[in-house]
């Protein structure tokens, strides 16, 4: 999704425009496509958080969120010191 698409709440004392879709969701969801898909398979190393940022353009604090909401998924886990890998075996929808 391009980083046009905007709602705009309008109409009310202090109206704001919000992203359709925040950074962190963005990055979400492509990483579990990729993983539910087979792109990323149970057992294997997830890209690093550098390797993430470049590829999405955003900030290691966005990477850091969408990791966070894919281990609380259940969908990867992390091992300190040696990186985040898919869960193998992943959970069921």
């Amino acid at each position: 999704m391009g980083g046009d698409s905007m709602i705009v709440l309008a109409g009310q004392p202090g109206s704001f425009t919000v992203p359709a879709e925040y950074p962190y969701e963005r990055v979400t969801n492509e990483l579990r496509r990729r993983i539910r898909t087979g792109i990323y398979k149970p057992g294997e190393k997830m890209p690093s958080r550098a390797q993430v940022a470049a590829e999405f353009g955003v900030s290691d604090i966005v990477v850091g969120t969408a990791m966070r909401t894919l281990k609380a998924e259940g969908l990867t886990e992390s091992l300190t010191g040696i990186g985040t890998f898919v869960a193998d075996p992943l959970p069921n929808d």
